[in-house]
């Protein structure tokens, strides 16, 4: 299998690197997995975390997501792409995949810049964007900042794209504009690995 790296940044300017994956996926693959994934049974999900609460103030922040089942998608055919990408970020081969789940965002909804949780081992945030089509003209761009709070790198949507990052990575995802006619979708990873 090769991977071919749009780009790695081992960015002095937010201090971790960046990877962005495409042809990692071929498109019936990607197609399928599409398919399955936007058509899951989402549901609303709460922000639960506290300082995001104090800067949404009384606006309500669901998100729709989808839980996947760790040890399901351990066996698509899939998994064995996005383990490898995990390795190449994190140059380790001894990773493991913590959680997965998908998002839906769309025209209106309100996301905020931010780190991902782990529960064990150093962390690895890998999304994959699922829209089997995106006009750069619908927005939904992921932003990553500097510790200052300043963006720094921003990546396209693109059908089967891959980014991955360390998960105390500064991000923000984001939202399609209103010219969009339908949600952003993403499947997203955590993987783990313990520092030797």
């Amino acid at each position: 299998m090769s991977i071919e790296i749009v780009e790695r940044n081992d960015s002095i300017s937010i201090n971790n690197p960046v990877l962005v994956v495409d042809g990692a996926i071929d498109y019936e693959s990607f197609s399928k997995l599409s398919l399955a994934l936007t058509a899951a049974p989402y549901k609303a999900w709460r922000i639960n975390d506290q300082k995001l609460h104090k800067l949404a103030g009384d606006v309500p922040c669901d998100y729709l997501q989808f839980e996947l089942d760790v040890e399901d998608f351990k066996e698509h055919s899939l998994y064995p792409t996005f383990k490898k990408i995990a390795q190449e970020i994190c140059s380790c081969e001894d990773v493991w995949l913590e959680r997965g789940f998908c998002n839906a965002f769309q025209y209106g909804d309100a996301t905020f810049t931010h780190r991902d949780e782990r529960k064990s081992g150093k962390g690895i945030s890998m999304l994959c964007f699922l829209n089997t089509e995106w006009d750069s003209n619908w927005g939904g761009e992921l932003l990553f900042f500097d510790e200052e709070y300043e963006a720094k790198i921003t990546v396209s949507p693109k059908p089967g794209r891959v980014v991955a990052f360390m998960n105390d990575t500064l991000h923000r995802p984001g939202l399609p504009l209103r010219t969009c006619p339908e949600m952003r979708v993403t499947l997203n990873l955590r993987f783990c690995w313990n520092e030797a």
